[in-house]
């Protein structure tokens, strides 16, 4: 249909390298050489380490030509093989596009975990399809909860990629925040102003009973 893919490749799968005298190869098995030879070290972008790439072109049984991309980052040993049948990308190109689709996985595993993404028990498309935006948004406002959160330190170390706090952390933040609002507000009416920590704690407790998790409140 004229779309362009990348995606990972198992080691085991056929390959046969275009200008190769060889036969039908599996691809792992020349992968050692072909990064020993012909890899060189690249800076990624969004990646503090640098990955060895080496590539080549070929053709995979029932899928046909595409341009193999390995990559293996510095320090390690595990080698990453991508496939894609855009032959005119460059390997920097092919890992860095992967690397983006990254975040896509994260974000539904963690809507999953931890938001109730897979909880649904509607049958209308248009009820699913509210409930997933509502989902969405509440991962939208827990990235937001977690750069608020987070140091200055952490926001320049991270100025040009996401803040990675966490879904379940930043649920915390959310929830703290909350409560100290509410704390405040009750502290800092009239009506209260005669009562002592004691009670703030004793209202806290109301509000999300014992342990539920840690909470952080001065006045």
């Amino acid at each position: 249909m004229g779309f362009r893919y990348i995606g990972a490749v198992k080691s085991n799968r056929l390959f046969t390298i275009v200008g190769s005298k060889k036969d039908t190869i599996k691809i792992g098995s020349h992968i050692v050489g072909l990064m020993r030879w012909h890899g060189k070290y690249t800076p990624i972008k969004g990646s503090i380490l640098l990955h060895k790439l080496a590539s080549n072109f070929g053709y995979i049984s029932k899928i046909g030509l595409v341009k193999i991309v390995y990559s293996q980052r510095k320090g390690e040993t595990k080698i990453l093989t991508l496939a894609t049948n855009d032959t005119s990308l460059s390997p920097e190109d092919v890992v860095t596009m992967y690397r983006n689709r990254w975040d896509i996985e994260i974000l539904f595993k963690t809507s999953k975990q931890y938001l109730g993404l897979g909880d649904y028990q509607l049958l209308q498309y248009q009820a699913i399809e509210k409930y997933l935006h509502l989902v969405l948004c509440a991962h939208c406002l827990l990235t937001r909860q977690a750069y608020i959160m987070a140091d200055e330190k952490e926001k320049e170390f991270r100025s040009k990629t996401l803040i990675r706090i966490g879904v379940y952390k930043a649920k915390i933040m959310f929830q703290n925040t909350i409560v100290n609002d509410c704390l405040d507000s009750i502290f800092n009416n009239k009506r209260y102003e005669s009562q002592s920590k004691r009670f703030v704690e004793k209202i806290r407790r109301t509000f999300i009973g014992e342990n539920t998790f840690d909470f952080v409140y001065s006045v």
